[in-house]
């Protein structure tokens, strides 16, 4: 058909890639240089920092809002579990 593209392989298709024989094949592209390397295990670093920092905030953070859902649950198994992890003022559990 023209206009058509035939993607069989044929007879007159070139060698290999890198030229010459079928024993050679090329070497290995060169890895990343030191100063990637290097910015790479400082960002790793960068971010693991700003992991522990978050998290320390967010436990700072996490008993005012454990009593404050402690306080206003309705069903009775939330406010005992949440009475346990919080202890605290709460009457009913004492």
């Amino acid at each position: 058909m023209p206009g058509t593209q035939d993607l069989r392989p044929c007879a007159a298709a070139p060698g290999p890639r890198w030229g010459g024989d079928m024993q050679s094949p090329p070497p290995f592209p060169p890895g990343p240089s030191l100063a990637v390397r290097r910015g790479t295990c400082a960002t790793g670093a960068f971010f693991a920092t700003c992991a522990v920092v978050n998290a320390l905030g967010t436990l700072r953070g996490a008993r005012p809002f454990l009593a404050w859902c402690r306080d206003g649950a309705w069903l009775p198994p939330y406010r005992a579990v949440l009475a346990r992890l919080v202890p605290g003022d709460c009457p009913d559990f004492r």
